[in-house]
Formats: structure tokens, C-alpha cells, sequence
């Protein structure tokens, strides 16, 4: 960052032995800019080489623009990392990595994908079988100029299959399935929870409540709660979305949390319905949205276990000292 505040995407890769604790940065990067993307490796040959399937972000625009602001506190660009006036949501990619068998240097190739959808701010979860990975939200674009401040809705949270090259016989990874989300979900947090269903949970969201803009007759005063998360389930068979509703309490309104499968065991196939909602920022309301960020209030409940079922069990953890841990985000 610099004294105007603005943070630049970046288009380098850099591979990281393990072995030696050292990152090397490869001589051609990838083929967009990005930030806030995700990136998960497909199967490949141990030896290589290596797919990575790269998913969404942040992107400037093509005349060089600043892809994002922090502007952290600021009440015009509440959301702490907020896109850039001319950001744009970047494509998905087919990266990839191979080494050399010379003892040279590792080489890149990214191959853009057309047929998935751009999406800022992607969530990605992938099955406990690792054979299929769900991404969902984000946005589909950004604006900010005079009053139009807001999001454009995602189309929907999509499944795609984690083949390998040869399992694909030489096509792209595609999506098989989609389903549309009840919100625009920035911020969200996601996780597997096996059964093919997957959990969403909160995010900044811009837009009416289920009701239309308030106020309306009848007008549900209180759909942020209800809109807090949303129960996925993607397969073979198609995908559908569900809201979800809770016993034992209601977490609280936040983004930039995150969820956590606990319980998964090497070779587990199916995961217990249990996940753990850690930290985030709360959220308050502007008129019909939800996504003014507030740091300095910590969320009552930083912990808290949820357990799927109908309706989906909340009870918050206990921990000690009791300032133990603090609601903050962008945490992992």
C-alpha cells in the first residue's frame, strides 16, 4: 500500500519447497492479475505435473487500475477491502506446473476457462472424498460511482468434479451443477460437511430482505439472522440451496469468519455435520443492506459449534481466559 491507500493485484507464482523453506519465483506468472482468489490442486502424478485449478478474484481493469482500496474505518468503503471503482471479477484458470527434470527451474502455463463463472471473493469447499469441490458467491462485479455503491449478485454456488488430466481425457474441468444463492455473499465462509452438502454462512450482502426493502408491510425485520447461512447440497443429481434456521441461539450477523469440518480423519470419506464458526467482523445495517463492518465491537460468541440438522444447532464454546480469543477477521 502506498499514502493513497490503494492495494495493486499481482500476476506472480511462487513455489514453496518444504524441504528446504525456501520460495522460488517462477518466471511466468499468471496470465490475470488477481487478489482474493482461491486455488485448489486438482489430482495429478506425484512427480508432476501439477494442475491447480484457479478460481475468481479480484482483477483490475485492463488500463492498469488499482484492483482494490483498504480503507479500513472509512464509512464510504465500509467493508475494510473494498473493490477498486474499476475492478472487475476475474475468470477461472487452468494452471499448470511443471517441474523440470534437469534441475532447472519449473515452468507455467495458464489456460483461462471460459465456461466457469468470474466471481469476487470466491468460497471454495471441497468434499471429504476429495472428489468434487463447491464454490460459492462472491459477486459478479462491483460498482462504485455516485450512488450506485454495491454488488452484483453472483449467479449461483456451482460443483465441479476434481478429475485429473487423464480422467478428463483432455478437456477443461467444468461445472456439472449449480444452484442459486438467497444473497450476494461477500466475506462468507464455507465448509463441507459431508453427504454432499455444504454449509454457507454469513457475509456482507447488499439488497432487500426477503420481503423487499423495508419497509414493507409484513416486512421481516429481522432477515439478516435468517439469511446468516444456507445449507448446499450439490451432486450428481443437480444442486439446490436451502436457508437455514437455527435452536439454541442465532450467530450473530459477520463476515470474514471462518468454518472449520471438525472431525475429519485421513481416508474419511464422510465427515461428521459439525464445524466450528470462528472470529469475524460484525455487521450492521445501511437502510436495506447489511455490510457496515464494525471493529471495534467483539462478537459475543467468537466460538461457536454448529451441528446440521433441522433446524441447525448453535451452541457457543466456552473457552479460558475469557479474552482468549477476539472476534477479529481475515484470520485463517
Amino acid at each position: 500500500t502506498d499514502d493513497t491507500e490503494e492495494a495493486y493485484a499481482t500476476g506472480t507464482a511462487e513455489l514453496y519447497n518444504p524441504d528446504t523453506m525456501q520460495f522460488t519465483t517462477l518466471a511466468k506468472g499468471l496470465t490475470t492479475e488477481r487478489a482474493f482468489h482461491e486455488a485448489v490442486l486438482l489430482p495429478s502424478p506425484p512427480q508432476g505435473p501439477y494442475e491447480v485449478l484457479v478460481l475468481g478474484g479480484v482483477s483490475p481493469e485492463t488500463n492498469g487500475n488499482a484492483a482494490f482500496r483498504l480503507k479500513a474505518g472509512s464509512t464510504a468503503y465500509p467493508f475494510l477491502v473494498s473493490p477498486h471503482e474499476k475492478a472487475q471479477a476475474a475468470g477461472a484458470s487452468l494452471v499448470t506446473i511443471t517441474p523440470s527434470t534437469s534441475g532447472g527451474a519449473a515452468t507455467l502455463a495458464d489456460k483461462p476457462l471460459t465456461g466457469l463463472p468470474k466471481m469476487m471473493f470466491p468460497r471454495v469447499a471441497v468434499a471429504p472424498d476429495g472428489k468434487q469441490l463447491v464454490v460459492a458467491g462472491g459477486a459478479s462485479a462491483y460498482t462504485a460511482t455516485g450512488a450506485s455503491v454495491g454488488f452484483t449478485q453472483a449467479t449461483a454456488a456451482v460443483l465441479i468434479p476434481l478429475k485429473s488430466a487423464a480422467e478428463r481425457g483432455g478437456k477443461d474441468p467444468a461445472a456439472v451443477a449449480q444452484t442459486a444463492l438467497s444473497r450476494t455473499r461477500v466475506g462468507h465462509a464455507m465448509a463441507a460437511l459431508g453427504d454432499n452438502t455444504y454449509a454457507v454462512l454469513g457475509g456482507t450482502m447488499d439488497g432487500p430482505g426477503p420481503c423487499g426493502t423495508p419497509p414493507q408491510t409484513g416486512c421481516d425485520s429481522d432477515w439478516e439472522k435468517k439469511n446468516a447461512g444456507e445449507l448446499i447440497t450439490a451432486g450428481t443429481g443437480g444442486a439446490s440451496a436451502k436457508l437455514m434456521t437455527f435452536s439454541g441461539g442465532t450467530p450473530e450477523a459477520s463476515a470474514w469468519h471462518t468454518l472449520t469440518p471438525l472431525g475429519i480423519k485421513d481416508g474419511q470419506t464422510t465427515a461428521p455435520k459439525k464445524i466450528l464458526l470462528a472470529g469475524g467482523f460484525l455487521l450492521g445495517r445501511e437502510g436495506d443492506k447489511l455490510r457496515s463492518v464494525n471493529t471495534q465491537t467483539p462478537k459475543t460468541y467468537p466460538l461457536m459449534l454448529l451441528t446440521e440438522g433441522a433446524p441447525v444447532t448453535v451452541s457457543a464454546i466456552n473457552y479460558s481466559p475469557p479474552n482468549a480469543f477476539k472476534g477479529a477477521g481475515y484470520h485463517a
